[in-house]
C-alpha cells in the first residue's frame, strides 16, 4: 500500500507541469522504462513525430513489478486528475495492459479521443467492447513459423520446451500457443513451462534430453511474485542450458538466442506512430476498427549459429544474420579495386601496342591513372575514418598527433588533448543492446566533432567508447572545450538506467603541453589518460586537468 502512495504522490506533482499545448500526444506504456522493448516502441514513435510541431507524454503503468486491483485503481484516479489539466489531442498504448486500462477507463478520462495500440498479443475485437475509435497495429509473434523453424532446422528434435510465464502478456500468449500446439502433436511433444519459481525454473532446464530445443517466450515474473528483467531471464537460461534457444522478440537477439521470426519493438511504434499520425492529419477519418499486423523478419546470431553448426543454407531465404564478422572482400574493397585499376592499365597498354596509336593509347592510360589516383584518394580517407561515427580512427589520430608534436617544438605552439570516456557505457550496452549503444555513441559523436571549429582540430574515435580531441589550445582553451562537452552530453537526455543520473553522462581528462617541453608526444596521452581516470574516481560526468612535467 505504501508503495502505490508514493508512486501516485510523485506522478500527481509530475503532473502539474503538463503542457496547455493543443498537439499533445500521451503514450501510455504497460511496463517500465528500461525495459529494452517499451524502449524501442518508445523510439519508433519518437521518430514518427516532428518534435516542434507534437509533444510527447509517456506513462509507464509499471505493470510487470506492481499489479492487482488497488494498484490499478490508484493509477485510474491519478489519470483523472491528469487527464483535467491536459488536453491531449491522440493517445498511443502500447501492449495488453495498457490498452484495457484505456478501454476501461478512457471513455471517462479522454471521451472521444483517437487511440492507436501496439503490441498486443492474442488480439480480438471483443476486447474493445462498446469502445469505437480505436486502431492498431497487432503484435502477432508468429509463433506457427518457428515451431516450424525449429523442426526444420532440428530434424532430430523430440521436444520442444517453452518456457512463458503466467504474467498478463504470458497468459495472452499462451493463448496464441494453444491454437497451433495440436496441429504438431504427430510431429514434436511441446511443453508450456508457466508455472515456477527462479529454482523450479533451473532445475527444469538442468534436467532436459539432448533432443530438445527450448523456446524462450514472456519471462518477467516467477510464481512468488519476483519480477525478472528480460537481460536477467535469457541470462538465467543460457547459464544452466547449453540447448538451442530460439524467440519471438528483439530484446532477446545477439544476447543468447540462436533467433527465430522476430517482431521489433521499434518497427512496432514507427508502425503505430505513422498510423496515428494519418488519423490526427484527417489522411484516414474512417480509422476504427483497422487493425494491421506487424512486421515479423527471419533473424539470426552468427555465433549462435557457428556455436550450434547451423549452416546458412538451412535458414529461411532472406534471413537476417548480426553479428557476423565483416567480410575482407568488403573490408578492402578499395584495395582490390585500386589492383584491378592497376590490371586495367597494363592490359589496354598491352592490348595497344601494337596498333601505335599513341595518343589514343596515352589518353586511355591517362583516364585510368586518373581513376587509379582518384580510388587510392577514397582508399586513403576511408582508412583513417572510424565506419560506425564517420570520425577519425585512431590510426590517423596518432599520425597527426605526432605531426602537431613536431609544430609544437618548432614554433612554440600549445598543445592540449582532451581523452572522453562515456560513462558506465557497458552497462548500457547490457541494458539497451548494441544496436542502441552505437545509436549512443553516433549521437555522441556529433556532440564532440562540434565542440571545435577549426580544420587542423582533430577529433577521433579512439576506440571502444573512447574519444579524443586534439586542439592547440592552453589551459583555458581546453577547459572551455570540456565544460561545452559535458553541458551539450547533458542536454541530449539520452536515457541510461544504469548511470546514478539516470542519462548518459561522460568523463574527461586533459592533458595540456606548452612551449619547451622535451618529452615524446605520447606522454601528453598518457598524461590526459591519467587525468581521464582521476576523472572517474571522483564520481564522473566532470573533467580533470594535468599539465605536462617540463623538461627544460
Amino acid at each position: 500500500m505504501k508503495k502505490i502512495i508514493y508512486l501516485f504522490l510523485f506522478l500527481f506533482c509530475f503532473s502539474a507541469s503538463y503542457s496547455l499545448n493543443d498537439r499533445n500526444i500521451l503514450v501510455i506504456h504497460s511496463y517500465h522504462h528500461g525495459l529494452g522493448w517499451e524502449d524501442n516502441i518508445s523510439e519508433g514513435i519518437k521518430d514518427t513525430f516532428d518534435s516542434e510541431e507534437f509533444e510527447l507524454f509517456f506513462e509507464y503503468l509499471d505493470g510487470k513489478r506492481n499489479y492487482g486491483e488497488e494498484y490499478f485503481n490508484s493509477l485510474a484516479q491519478l489519470y483523472k486528475q491528469k487527464a483535467n489539466l491536459t488536453n491531449f489531442e491522440a493517445i498511443i498504448v502500447c501492449d495488453n495492459i495498457a490498452l484495457d486500462f484505456i478501454i476501461k477507463y478512457g471513455p471517462e478520462f479522454f471521451p472521444g479521443v483517437p487511440v492507436v495500440f501496439c503490441g498486443i498479443n492474442n488480439f480480438n475485437k471483443e476486447m474493445l467492447g462498446d469502445y469505437k475509435n480505436v486502431a492498431g497495429i497487432l503484435e502477432n509473434a508468429d509463433h506457427r513459423k518457428n515451431v516450424e523453424l525449429i523442426l526444420s532446422i532440428h530434424p532430430d528434435v523430440k521436444n520442444i520446451l517453452i518456457v512463458n510465464d503466467n504474467t498478463v502478456t504470458g497468459k495472452a500468449v499462451r493463448e496464441e500457443l494453444e491454437k497451433i500446439i495440436p496441429d504438431y502433436e504427430s510431429k514434436v511433444n511441446i511443453d508450456i513451462y508457466s508455472d515456477f519459481s527462479i529454482e523450479e525454473l533451473k532445475n527444469k532446464l538442468q534436467n532436459i534430453g539432448s533432443d530438445t530445443v527450448i523456446y524462450l517466450l514472456v519471462l518477467n515474473r516467477d510464481n512468488t511474485g519476483k519480477f525478472i528483467s528480460y537481460n536477467d531471464g535469457l541470462k538465467l537460461v543460457t547459464e544452466v542450458s547449453d540447448h538451442p534457444i530460439y524467440g519471438a522478440w528483439d530484446f532477446y537477439l545477439g544476447r543468447g538466442i540462436v533467433g527465430g521470426s522476430i517482431l521489433s519493438g521499434y518497427v512496432q511504434g514507427l508502425e503505430a506512430g505513422r498510423l496515428l499520425k494519418d488519423i490526427i492529419n484527417s489522411r484516414d477519418k474512417d480509422y476504427a476498427g483497422q487493425f494491421k499486423d506487424g512486421e515479423t523478419k527471419y533473424m539470426f546470431d552468427y555465433n549462435e549459429l557457428e556455436k550450434f553448426g547451423i549452416s546458412k543454407s538451412s535458414l529461411p531465404k532472406g534471413s537476417v544474420i548480426v553479428n557476423s564478422p565483416v567480410n575482407l572482400i568488403y573490408k578492402y574493397h578499395m584495395q582490390i579495386l585500386s589492383v584491378t585499376y592497376l590490371i586495367i592499365v597494363i592490359l589496354i597498354i598491352n592490348i595497344f601496342y601494337k596498333k601505335k596509336n599513341e595518343k589514343k593509347l596515352i589518353a586511355m592510360v591517362h583516364e585510368k591513372t586518373l581513376h587509379l589516383e582518384k580510388a587510392n584518394q577514397e582508399l586513403e580517407w576511408i582508412s583513417n575514418i572510424d565506419g560506425l561515427t564517420q570520425l577519425y580512427n585512431r590510426r590517423y589520430f596518432d599520425k597527426n598527433l605526432e605531426d602537431r608534436w613536431r609544430e609544437l617544438e618548432r614554433n612554440g605552439f600549445p598543445l592540449s588533448i582532451l581523452m572522453i570516456d562515456v560513462d558506465y557505457f557497458k552497462k548500457y550496452n547490457d541494458i539497451y543492446g548494441h544496436m542502441a549503444g552505437d545509436e549512443c555513441l553516433k549521437k555522441l559523436s556529433r556532440v564532440f566533432f562540434k565542440s571545435v571549429g577549426r580544420p587542423f582540430d582533430t577529433v577521433a574515435r579512439y576506440g571502444g567508447e573512447e574519444f579524443t580531441v586534439l586542439v592547440s589550445s592552453d589551459a583555458r582553451g581546453a577547459e572551455k572545450i570540456a565544460k561545452w562537452i559535458l553541458e551539450e552530453v547533458e542536454n541530449l537526455g539520452i536515457p541510461h538506467a544504469g548511470s546514478h543520473r539516470g542519462i548518459v553522462t561522460v568523463s574527461i581528462g586533459i592533458g595540456v603541453a606548452v612551449p619547451n617541453d622535451k618529452l615524446k608526444a605520447e606522454k601528453l596521452l598518457d598524461t590526459s589518460d591519467q587525468a581521464l581516470y582521476e576523472s572517474k574516481n571522483k564520481g564522473r560526468n566532470q573533467y580533470t586537468l594535468r599539465y605536462l612535467e617540463l623538461k627544460q
